[in-house]
């Protein structure tokens, strides 16, 4: 019960609509569907209309949903593809979990390069990277749900129900600035301290025999060194 209202409180749900009684991950998941599937039906007008629809039902904006309007920009040939960069600022903004921002800067960014080498991929073929990064944004934001409602388990009751807005805002921030920097992105340390491998765990690979091809491509090429 403590838990359910915390989360309400977290994402700032201000609806008193019948809707509001299912789960608020529930109501959300039912939008990102709509959305996906307007998204590749090339429905552009409908795609706006569920985001419209989500901010008047108090559901704001996450991980899924920031990702989903990124590359609407990319895949709609009727606006202007440079808006993604502002739904990419806007996600700093909103304090986005790192991880799904540089995913998305990476994939846009990519995009951008291959277009001034007019190389850029057909936008059908687009929607491919645009599922894997709004299903991986998805299950990234189902976990952070999880992990909340663990850590707020462990509170107690009576302090739980003294946390202000003020003080989800603090934990936000927190939570932020500790994925900013994982040790993936440290390139420094990487290379000071190499990754030890257990050579007990890998076992002898036999050597098959070559088919003629092969062999005497072996042979031809080691007559040139």
């Amino acid at each position: 019960m403590f838990c359910n209202i915390f989360i309400k409180r977290f994402y700032t749900v201000t609806t008193t609509s019948v809707t509001s009684r299912k789960p608020l991950w529930r109501r959300k998941q039912t939008f990102y569907h709509k959305l996906w599937n307007a998204l590749t039906a090339k429905k552009w007008q409908e795609f706006n209309e569920l985001l419209h629809s989500m901010r008047n039902d108090g559901l704001n904006d996450d991980e899924v949903t920031y990702t989903l309007k990124a590359h609407y920009f990319i895949l709609n040939p009727h606006v202007a593809v440079e808006n993604c960069f502002l739904v990419l600022e806007e996600m700093k903004k909103a304090l986005i979990h790192p991880s799904v921002i540089r995913m998305n800067e990476f994939l846009i960014n990519s995009y951008f390069e291959l277009e001034e080498l007019s190389c850029e991929p057909p936008r059908l073929l687009w929607q491919n990277f645009t599922k894997m990064i709004w299903q991986t944004s998805l299950k990234l934001n189902r976990q952070r749900r999880h992990r909340l409602i663990k850590q707020l388990l462990l509170k107690d009751p009576n302090d739980l129900m003294k946390i202000s807005q003020k003080d989800i805002e603090l934990m936000a921030i927190e939570e932020f600035n500790n994925n900013l920097l994982t040790p993936f992105m440290s390139i420094k340390e990487i290379y000071d301290y190499p990754i030890e491998v257990n050579l007990d765990k890998f076992k002898e690979v036999k050597i098959k025999k070559l088919d003629f091809q092969s062999q005497y491509t072996l042979d031809h090429m080691n007559k040139i060194e």
